[in-house]
């Protein structure tokens, strides 16, 4: 069974000075303070630098003490102050409870997030956090949206792509290897990967298909709907970052098997194709982690996070062929069986460090997530494949052909929406055993389709009256039942999904939706929005830092450089932005 976590929130905030707000919080404790950035621009490009000749520089060096090396990735890890504090105390709260402490990184200063934070290190363990099971470290990047686990009978369907432009990967690989970049041995690279998963190929728990071409046009046609499904995209070949855009991108291969570099926003629109089933991208191409100074979001892998996929791999840093092939063996191992996804990365962390005790590659994989709690697959067992979903024994299905007359009206309109984007026109809550609805020998959580919810979404699609997107808490009463809660999207009139305007958190109270809505339903905005610059007449100009509609007024949290943390009533306060 996997190991259940507690979580420990450890937020890096923006500043405008050399002072950034740092929050951390737990179940029950939250605790910030002021601290100072200790590196000019050209200092932190300087470290950067030696931090990534520290690592690469330890594999395969045998010594029989801490190499200066190693000092200098452990002095860069070091959890201080009152975060460290807290952070033991979660620590055992969680040993208590037999569980693990899910670090979730939140960092919002562009120069913090460029940091290594994966070399997190304990010195009362002395080892690296992120090598200990009980303490997965991921990033979260600040999305209202999250995901929840696709239900899988085996095989996990897995699409590699190498690009590799002359001549020239259900995972879907792909290998890119253009004639005028440093040149990738196809075969080989399509080996290691199939060595990789070749236990987990012989099981039937994973179908790997190498998409044929190394173009975005052959990407394209992989990820249409009669394509796939497809679980996991697997990249293979070289990555960049463009300073000048501020984003990074994939290098694919043009007609001519010359270099063509795809952006990751792009890259993304192209994933969105098999939105409804791909969890999962690992991108094994350099600096595919690596983000700008301007825009905490610009990395290729915080990128496709933020265009909807649930989980992205990928490297900060070069990384040697053996170390690519073991973590990738154990990677997809551990998640055959099920490991939450933050969970089957340290298992592969640990490989490498196994592997090669003296290197420092295991902290090279970043992982980006927005699954809550790490889970994105649930692989059944050959017991469940044959357990089916049935609807509540009478109930009517006329709300199917309604929703249907509705769909069709809104494929009519999508001419008018950005490049013809699919809408999704019923809405998937999640049913925990509830009578009626799930066969008697199935277990766990499945995916039902609510008519209430599936009308909300469409009605909403359909309303003028709302610009942007935020969630609707659904709450739904079937007569002599219990209710079932989901969160319902909601997009803007236009169908563009303006992923930067998600609201930072959910509304703090449900909504009840009649099962037969007549008219669009309307909600109040916060006036403030985080990071928001505000006035106030006795502490002067602050930072917002969490901004909360209650019933009447508005609670805003707001950091004042030399004054605190406080509280405020908006209305009260007579706050202003500046």
């Amino acid at each position: 069974m996997p190991l259940d976590y507690l979580d420990f929130e450890l937020e890096i905030g923006l500043s405008d000075s050399a002072d950034y707000l740092i929050t951390v919080r737990s179940r029950t404790r939250i605790a910030r303070e002021l601290s100072s950035f200790p590196f000019t621009d050209a200092e932190l490009e300087a470290q950067l630098l030696r931090l990534e000749n520290a690592i690469l520089r330890t594999t395969g060096h045998r010594r029989t003490k801490l190499s200066p090396r190693e000092t200098t990735v452990q002095s860069f890890g070091l959890l201080v102050g009152e975060a460290r504090s807290l952070y033991y105390e979660c620590q055992q709260e969680a040993a208590s409870q037999g569980k693990g402490l899910r670090i979730k990184l939140h960092v919002q200063s562009p120069q913090l997030a460029a940091l290594p934070w994966e070399f997190l290190y304990d010195p009362r363990k002395r080892d690296y956090i992120c090598l200990d099971p009980h303490t997965p470290l991921v990033r979260y990047p600040e999305l209202a949206q999250s995901t929840t686990p696709l239900a899988v009978a085996p095989p996990l369907r897995i699409l590699g792509m190498v690009a590799n432009p002359t001549p020239p990967l259900r995972i879907l690989g792909m290998v890119a290897n253009p004639t005028d970049l440093t040149q990738l041995d196809v075969d080989e690279e399509k080996h290691r990967v199939e060595e990789a998963l070749q236990t987990l190929l012989r099981r039937s728990l994973v179908e790997l298909t190498w998409l044929p071409g190394q173009t975005g046009r052959d990407l394209q046609q992989f990820m249409r709907p009669g394509y796939g499904p497809w679980h996991i995209f697997h990249f293979v070949g070289h990555g960049q970052f463009d300073a000048e855009r501020d984003e990074g991108r994939i290098v694919l291969a043009d007609d001519q098997g010359r270099a063509r570099p795809l952006s990751a926003r792009l890259l993304g629109g192209l994933l969105a194709g098999q939105r409804a089933s791909l969890r999962l991208a690992l991108l094994n191409a350099c600096e595919g982690a690596r983000g700008g100074p301007f825009d905490v979001l610009s990395s290729s892998a915080a990128t496709l996070v933020l265009s909807g996929l649930p989980a992205v791999l990928a490297m900060q840093y070069a990384i040697t062929d053996a170390a690519a092939l073991e973590f990738a063996r154990t990677f997809y191992t551990a998640l055959a069986d099920n490991l939450p996804v933050d969970t089957a990365v340290v298992e592969a962390r640990n490989a490498i460090n196994l592997q090669d005790e003296y290197s420092l590659e295991w902290g090279t994989p970043v992982l980006y997530l927005r699954a809550a709690d790490g889970m994105l697959f649930v692989l059944k067992s050959s017991q469940e494949q044959d357990h089916s979903v049935e609807a509540p024994e009478g109930e009517s299905t006329e709300w199917q052909k309604d929703n249907e007359a509705i769909k069709q009206r809104i494929i009519a309109k999508k001419e008018s929406w950005e490049q013809g984007r699919e809408i999704e026109t019923a809405a998937r809550v999640n049913l925990r055993r509830t009578p009626g609805y799930l066969n008697k020998q199935a277990a766990g959580d499945i995916l039902q389709e609510i008519p209430t919810a599936a009308r909300l979404v469409i009605l909403n699609n359909e309303s003028q009256s709302v610009d942007g997107i935020f969630w609707w808490n659904v709450s739904y009463q079937q007569p002599g039942q219990p209710s079932i809660e989901g969160w319902v999207p909601q997009t803007n009139p236009n169908g563009v999904m303006l992923l930067r305007a998600i609201q930072t958190r959910p509304f703090p109270h449900h909504t009840e939706i009649d099962p037969e809505p007549t008219a669009p339903l309307a909600v109040r905005l916060p006036q403030f929005q985080r990071r928001d610059s505000v006035q106030h007449s006795k502490s002067g100009i602050g930072m917002v830092i969490e901004s909360v509609p209650t019933q009447d007024d508005e609670e805003v949290i707001i950091a004042f450089p030399g004054v605190g943390i406080k509280k405020l009533l908006a209305s009260l306060a007579k706050l202003k932005k500046v």
